[in-house]
């Protein structure tokens, strides 16, 4: 069997409401050489319910792998070794493209043919103190990059697969911005990686909504602190939930 250009791999906790959006996306897109690799942390909603209903009727390949542990990078790593593609391609389940989004990344990797890339993220909501806060945010991983030191957001993140392998994945010691603890590790190794600013990726407000904007981003900015004055984040900082619990009681997705 041909081997696949890319390997997508969601790391899934309670996501029922947001991952038929990110399923549906996929099925959009207009470059078709890629797999899909769901791994699910024996979520206690309908979310396997859900991926069974998506294999019946999405045009690519769906794959649903159990793992006990509820741990993102593990979950990651664990698709990974699953993975036929060239790339891996980690998305979170509350991140959606457009239909031109693998279409696009192709075409940047056949031009720069680079071991590990992310693209610039949008929040999903009309709200300006979000957007600012956003662009903000990528601009210091934008500067960062420029300086040699890496940060890149997991919940969109590319890997040649081999790059990745050699790599060891991602450190399951590492508690929190294990992708950045990833991509700074990889360009020690001498791999190269860049951040481009198209196509954009769009993600939940969900987390802001429920915890409030400034305990989360406060989150982030301490742990980016803790990681350029101290290294690897080994210890818990603060509380971080994975997966849907992250959202509103009843939240609507549209």
């Amino acid at each position: 069997m041909k081997r696949k250009f890319f390997s997508i791999v969601i790391p899934t906790l309670n996501e029922e409401q947001y991952l038929p959006r990110l399923l549906t996306t996929l099925s959009q897109q207009l470059f078709t050489d890629f797999e899909v690799i769901v791994v699910d942390g024996y979520s206690v909603d309908k979310t396997v319910t859900v991926i069974h209903k998506y294999q019946k009727k999405v045009p690519y390949p769906l794959k649903l792998i159990m793992n006990k542990a509820q741990n993102v990078g593990l979950q990651r790593n664990r698709g990974a070794e699953a993975a036929g593609g060239t790339y891996l391609i980690f998305f979170d389940a509350d991140i959606r493209v457009e239909k031109t989004y693998l279409t696009q990344i192709f075409t940047l990797l056949k031009h720069h043919p680079l071991d590990f890339a992310s693209t610039w993220f949008v929040i999903d909501t009309p709200n300006l103190l979000d957007q600012v806060s956003s662009l903000f945010a990528n601009i210091v991983f934008y500067v960062y990059g420029l300086l040699g030191k890496p940060f890149m957001t997991g919940q969109n993140l590319i890997f040649k697969r081999e790059v990745f392998k050699k790599l060891g994945g991602f450190d399951p010691t590492v508690v929190h911005a294990e992708d950045i603890e990833l991509v700074q590790r990889a360009k020690t190794h001498g791999f190269s990686g860049k951040i481009f600013y198209s196509p954009v990726h769009y993600f939940s407000p969900r987390r802001l909504e429920r915890e409030g904007r400034f305990s989360v981003w406060w989150k982030y900015i301490r742990s980016n602190l803790y990681v350029i004055f101290r290294g690897p984040i080994r210890v818990p900082l603060f509380l971080y939930e994975m997966g849907g619990q992250a959202k509103k009681d009843n939240e609507s997705i549209k």
